[in-house]
């Protein structure tokens, strides 16, 4: 498990992230927003929160999994967050993250021409991600772009570290 000072996670989970195909990093004073293909995947908070944008129907299944909280500022929001504290709280962040990047590249894959959609081969990393079989169903419904959140808020995605 990933062993160093809370302190330093979200630096950690900001480096992981940035080296996946076309994300971009946008800094702020105390946060890191994490986009791919124009969208935002989610913002990491020096805190040690990550708020995530996904989805309505993504975010309600997040929350009866426990994979998330419902957003720390805006919970009637479809975005979520997840506090990291602990070297497992990455991991699960990491995981956050990833999914909303593949949920993103699907969304993009039919239409748009990123380096990331030919770089990533979604199907075969949502299968690795080992959804539940409610997650996977809701990945089959591709969700245009314009119903997913793209303002700017905190968030961070886990995977195994």
């Amino acid at each position: 498990m990933f062993s160093a000072k809370v302190a330093e996670f979200p630096e950690y989970i900001v480096r992981r992230v940035d080296d996946w195909p076309d994300v971009q990093t946008i800094n702020s004073e105390d946060s890191v927003e994490l986009r791919v293909a124009g969208s935002t995947l989610g913002v990491v908070h020096e805190v040690g929160v990550v708020d995530l944008a996904f989805s309505p129907a993504i975010r309600d299944q997040l929350l009866t999994e426990g994979r998330a909280d419902r957003h720390r500022t805006d919970p009637r929001s479809s975005w979520v967050s997840v506090r990291v504290r602990t070297g497992e709280d990455v991991a699960d962040a990491l995981w956050l993250l990833r999914f909303a990047y593949l949920c993103r590249l699907s969304e993009c894959s039919d239409s748009d021409e990123h380096a990331a959609t030919s770089a990533v081969d979604v199907d075969d990393e949502f299968a690795r991600l080992g959804l539940s079989t409610s997650l996977w169903a809701l990945t089959r419904e591709r969700t245009p772009a314009a119903e997913h959140p793209t303002r700017s808020v905190d968030v961070v995605e886990s995977e195994t570290v």
